[in-house]
């Protein structure tokens, strides 16, 4: 005879619990009989472990299911700790949302109700249309904003001023990162006036990105005790290509604080007194400018780790006058990352002088414009090199580094990377068959991302 137990949740009475039931060896079986001879004691199958765990626990496993909308909509339906549970701080923090013009009505509305739940967010970020910048708008924005936001990134030529100024206003004291996009500068002065304020308020800023050159255009002033020059030391305005750029110099002149500087690829002659400003900048450690002969000044800068050079065409001469500083052993003594953008067999000797008495461990070459003999020449003085990248290189290079690697030349490679290379049908050289004969005999570790083999010899 079948004993019956009672397994109704607290609270609940026995009737409410529908008895299910299955077949099980040819034999009825329903929710409430006993558990068969092995499994645990029939108290435990009353227990809803979770229950147990204490809260930053729970918070944990809510982490890690992955879906904002299943923690949002769902999880605050199964129970009232779990619906306070999801308005944790630690579930919000790496949180990023995003608000387009562009997004339907009911991505918006998803949008704004994430909004009003999160207590904390990783990042925000506005693509706008002057139509968002009524009053309905800020007010609603700024109602259903979170506490605190670490990262803000503004589209700013659609963004409307007046929600602008307000959410750098009322995020001034944790804002981190600003990223601000001003391609088609609508904005008059005043308002980057107004805009130049708000950042220099920014008492936590540590890394502001400018995509445009409208804040850079406009004469700002830079007022040496605003709160920002505490904390903010990396910049980067390396998609900038105005001229007419003299803010910049300004903003690297006002303090010495600078860790990573990124400046625009462009013609050397905009950027030659702010490469020179960087030599006061004693802790810098990562660079990125256009070659110029003032790159001899940064020889002061001994933390400097890593380098982005922008090899432009009018500064070639240019490189015999630096080669005395970095043939120097005391001149970037830590140095470990090299990258180079464009350059052809005039900088050459350049490279070299990089390579010949530093442990460069990585080279990242994008377009490089030598001959497969440059490459090999350059790949020659790379004793310590464990990584290389290859970006938009001809087949031609990619088997010089192949044969330098198949010769021992490169012992400590670790792996090679290449990123849109490609072959060469005229002198019927196929790029994936350069990399199927590396792989034969070599054990370096190869990828080969967006390099598709067109060849139909």
């Amino acid at each position: 005879m079948k004993r019956a137990r009672k397994n109704s949740a607290p609270g609940t009475d026995q009737g409410d619990t529908p008895q299910k039931s299955a077949k099980l060896d040819g034999s009825q079986a329903t929710v409430a009989d006993p558990p068969p001879p092995g499994c645990k004691d029939a108290a435990e199958d009353k227990i809803c472990f979770i229950d147990r765990l204490p809260d930053h626990l729970v918070v944990r496993i809510f982490q890690e299911l992955g879906k904002l909308s299943d923690i949002a909509f769902i999880l605050p339906q199964v129970c009232k700790r779990w619906k306070e549970l999801v308005l944790h701080e630690n579930i919000w923090r790496n949180v990023s949302l995003s608000y387009g013009s562009f997004m339907s009505e009911a991505r918006k509305n998803t949008f704004f109700k994430y909004l009003g739940m999160a207590p904390k967010l990783g990042g925000l970020t506005f693509e706008l249309d002057y139509k968002d910048g009524r009053n309905d708008f800020s007010k609603r924005l700024i109602k259903k904003c979170p506490g605190e936001v670490s990262v803000l990134h503004f589209i700013y030529d659609n963004f409307p001023p007046h929600a602008l100024f307000t959410l750098l206003e009322k995020y001034k004291h944790c804002i981190e990162k600003l990223i601000i996009c001003d391609t088609y500068t609508p904005y008059v002065d005043e308002d980057v006036k107004h805009l130049w304020k708000n950042i220099m308020n920014l008492t936590k800023l540590k890394h502001l990105v400018v995509d445009g050159a409208a804040l850079f255009y406009h004469k700002a002033t830079m007022r040496k005790a605003a709160p920002c020059w505490k904390t903010l030391n990396i910049l980067d305005v390396k998609d900038c290509s105005y001229e007419n750029m003299h803010t910049v110099q300004k903003l690297i002149s006002v303090h010495s604080n600078w860790v990573e500087v990124y400046l625009a690829t462009t013609t050397s002659s905009i950027f030659r007194g702010e490469v020179k400003a960087l030599a006061k900048c004693m802790d810098l450690e990562t660079v990125q400018f256009p070659f110029c002969r003032e790159f001899k000044f940064l020889e002061k800068c001994e933390k400097l780790d890593s380098i982005v050079i922008d090899c432009v065409k009018e500064t070639s001469t240019e490189v015999n006058a630096v080669i005395p500083s970095l043939s120097k052993k005391s001149v970037f003594p830590l140095l470990k990352t090299v990258k180079v953008i464009g350059g052809s067999s005039e900088y050459v000797p350049l490279l070299r002088s990089l390579f010949e008495i530093r442990e460069i461990t990585l080279l990242n070459l994008v377009a490089f414009e030598g001959s497969s003999e440059n490459l090999t020449a350059i790949l020659k003085e790379t004793k310590y090199l464990k990584s290389l990248y290859l970006h938009e290189m001809s087949v031609q290079c990619v088997s010089a580094v192949v044969n330098s690697i198949i010769d021992n030349n490169l012992p400590k490679l670790e792996d090679l990377n290449m990123f849109e290379c490609y072959c060469d049908e005229k002198t019927k050289l196929c790029l994936k068959l350069v990399v199927n004969e590396l792989k034969e005999h070599s054990k370096v570790k190869v990828t080969a991302d967006s390099t598709a083999c067109s060849c139909k010899f």
